[in-house]
């Protein structure tokens, strides 16, 4: 890895003017001049007062590390040691920086470079001031699992390592939020081993946070951190660790003093704290890795801290052979619903839950099938992973084949349910197409089961079921009940109106579809005939239904049902309907129209004459009369009563005089004697009208009267007439008579 250096120290020679002794004396080229100056703040070195400056190398070194640049695009450390008096005799200190830039870093961990800068820091300056050409490179070597060597000579292993561990952790991943920085206390002893603590503690931190963390030791006094900085090594008695242990406000430090044993805690706190110290626990500092890994590849930041379990969960979860059965996917499941509050981890989830599919997809047995179509409904899985599941089961057969065959098998213990299949046809309706080419491919049984049972759990519209038919039909439903049954479902669900059943039964008058009509067409045309409340509707339903008959040889039995089941609907414009279309031709021949005479709804022609026109209509109006009665008898309601609303009002009126009359002459005095020759008078009109209301439409109904009948019933009103006028003259001599 390639790295940039700039070294800054006292010398008589500089590699760039500047007033004094103090200045670069070697840097490498290409370095840009904002991150230069970002770097003169870390050049200070404060001397501890209780070590002497002739004592050089007793001073500890002091170590940096921190981002630098717009954007952040060098990761730097720098070593800071006490380089003795200068030639003028003021002591000088000895600055070397390290950087590497972003893009060179990229894949490895910040902690990582820490650890390689450890051999290349130069301890003296007495050369002459100079570009470094070419750049150096280091070796990157990782940590990989190797324990926190150098705490546990401090503190000691066990709980107290576990708890000292995941609270600095916890503390420094919470620092962009509650901005409270860590002080480790350190005793003097460690100070060659400050550079090691500093890179496993970082080294506990997903990589994304490490680039962030700053860190600083040999803090001597409150000046001494840079603001901004979240971990700072100090060491017991100085003004910096005094000023800390006193701060009471909401920032204050969390302090490890790692001189004192007995201050450090007991327990393990935090969420991430949490997993650290389990995974420290489980796998040392390889499953902290894993854990901070975990933490990258999900995009997590500081803000989504508590949803990090469930992460963790989810990608152990997604991991090797735990996503096996549909159990498993519904409890990871859930696991994606809490997740779902992240909104920055919507795209990671759904790469991650991809993958895992994909993976699952490459095995072939059943419960990895079923697994799959159980993803594939359930909402709460990433809509990506969703589709490649529906899109595996719909192009593998046998996986399409075992799935419905186990599901619907009673002796399976498959946990598919009907629900979860008919949700797996409504996202792709493409299945019944496949399960349809397939079994007509093959016409096997067992093909020709599956597609029953996907017919069985469709949910189609209309159209599209229509569509299916021709297909279906190609097959041999009629000898396969399950089929023929499964078929007809399929449609009466898909029916919504009655123009879908008239659009129905418009299907080609073959064979295959003989039992669809039977056992779809004739029962919902049968249901709709009695609920339709609209008449033109009912109109085309009820055509629709002589139509059947008429293909079926069965026209007598249908129009005889629609004379017993609805009377009250039909008229003399359905009956013309039911004889001739809207231009007037008529429907079907002779057949229909033979059968509607045969049932007295229209005149017979004479004998012996020519082909009769169609009815006129005043005859319409004579039948819808004859119609009603028929079917009520008893009945004098009529629509359209014609000529016999002439008798009925004359008898009316006979009655209604005599009662009159009668009242009169008694209040004058005349006798019951002289009454009663008017009412021998007023019975008969009124006899001949009961005869004319109830017996003449029984006698008319057979058809060797329905001539005569007519005559009759006009007589017999000219009769009613004379008679009532023949009363006027007797009535007036009775009452007026001197």
């Amino acid at each position: 890895m390639k790295i940039q250096e700039v070294i800054y120290t006292s010398a008589s020679e500089l590699l760039e003017d500047t007033t004094g002794h103090l200045g670069i004396v070697a840097k490498s080229r290409g370095i840009p001049q904002d991150v230069e100056i970002e770097l003169r703040a870390h050049r200070a070195y404060s001397l501890l007062p209780d070590i002497s400056v002739d004592a050089v190398d007793a001073h500890p070194p002091r170590f940096i590390f921190s981002t630098y640049g717009h954007g952040s695009a060098f990761f730097g450390v720098t070593r800071i040691v006490f380089a003795g008096a200068d030639h003028t005799g003021r002591t000088t200190p000895l600055a070397h920086h390290l950087l590497v830039s972003r893009v060179e870093l990229n894949g490895t961990r910040p902690a990582e470079f820490i650890t390689a800068t450890k051999e290349s820091y130069v301890g003296r300056w007495n050369g002459q001031a100079r570009w470094i050409e070419p750049a150096r490179v280091i070796s990157i070597l990782p940590q990989g699992g190797t324990s926190p060597a150098c705490l546990e000579e401090l503190i000691g292993g066990g709980t107290t390592l576990l708890a000292t561990l995941s609270r600095i952790a916890e503390t420094l991943v919470l620092y962009p939020i509650a901005q409270r920085p860590v002080v480790v206390c350190v005793p003097r002893t460690a100070s060659t081993r400050i550079l090691e603590l500093m890179a496993v503690i970082v080294d506990m931190l997903p990589s994304s946070i490490q680039l962030e963390t700053h860190g600083v030791s040999h803090v001597i006094s409150p000046t001494d951190q840079p603001r901004g900085f979240a971990l700072a090594l100090t060491y017991a008695d100085t003004p910096f660790m005094r000023h800390c242990t006193e701060r009471q406000d909401e920032r204050r430090p969390v302090v490890a003093d790692l001189t004192r044993v007995s201050t450090l805690p007991k327990a393990v706190e935090g969420t991430y704290g949490t997993l650290v110290a389990n995974a420290l626990k489980s796998g040392g500092m390889r499953a902290v890795h894993d854990l901070a890994i975990a933490w990258d590849d999900m995009g997590l930041d500081t803000t989504l801290i508590e949803l990090f379990p469930a992460v963790v969960k989810l990608r152990e979860g997604l991991a090797g052979e735990f996503l096996c059965t549909p159990g498993s996917a519904n409890r990871l499941a859930s696991l994606l619903g809490e997740l779902s509050a992240g909104v920055k981890l919507q795209q990671p989830v759904s790469d991650l839950c991809l993958a895992a599919v994909q993976r699952l997809g490459n095995s072939s047995t059943p419960s990895r099938w079923e697994t799959l179509a159980f993803i594939g409904v359930d909402r709460r899985w990433p809509q990506n992973a969703r589709e490649w599941c529906l899109d595996f089961i719909c192009y593998d057969r046998s996986a399409l084949k075992q799935l419905v065959l186990l599901g619907h098998s009673s002796s399976s213990d498959s946990n598919v349910t009907d629900a979860q299949l008919g949700a797996l046809i409504a996202a792709r309706p493409q299945l019944i197409s496949i399960a349809i080419e397939s079994a007509r491919s093959t016409l096997d049984k067992a093909d020709i089961e599956v597609l029953s049972r996907i017919l069985e759990l469709a949910k189609l519209r209309f159209e599209e079921g229509c569509k299916l038919l021709p297909h279906i039909a190609s097959l041999p439903w009629e000898s396969d009940g399950s089929l023929l049954s499964a078929s007809c479902h399929m449609v009466q669900r898909s029916i919504k109106s009655a123009d879908h059943i008239l659009r129905l039964c418009a299907t080609p008058d073959s064979a295959p579809y003989k039992p669809l009509v039977d056992q779809v067409c004739l029962p919902l045309l049968i249901k709709s005939l009695k609920q339709v409340q609209e008449q033109t509707a009912w109109h085309e339903l009820s055509q629709c239904y002589l139509t059947l008959g008429l293909q079926q040889n069965r026209v007598r039995e249908h129009l005889q049902w629609l004379l017993s089941n609805c009377r009250e609907r039909i008229s003399d414009a359905t009956v013309n309907k039911w004889l001739k279309d809207d231009q007037g031709a008529p429907r079907y021949g002779r057949e229909l129209r033979d059968i509607v005479e045969q049932l007295q709804l229209l005149p017979a022609p004479p004998v012996g004459g020519s082909e009769r026109r169609l009815p006129t209509p005043h005859v319409p109006q004579v039948s819808t009369l004859i119609l009603k009665e028929y079917h009520h008898k008893g009945t004098s309601e009529s629509t359209n009563p014609g000529p016999m609303l002439l008798p009925a009002i004359v008898g009316t009126l006979t009655l209604l005089i005599g009662i009159g009359l009668t009242v009169y002459l008694w209040q004058n005095g005349f006798r019951t004697k002289d009454i009663l020759p008017i009412w021998f008078v007023l019975l008969p009109p009124m006899l001949l009208w009961r005869i004319a209301e109830f017996m003449l439409p029984r006698m008319i109904h057979q058809p060797k009267w329905f001539w005569v009948g007519r005559d009759i019933r006009w007589g017999i009103t000219v009769v009613m007439m004379l008679v009532y006028c023949s009363l006027v003259e007797d009535i007036y001599q009775i009452l007026f008579a001197t």
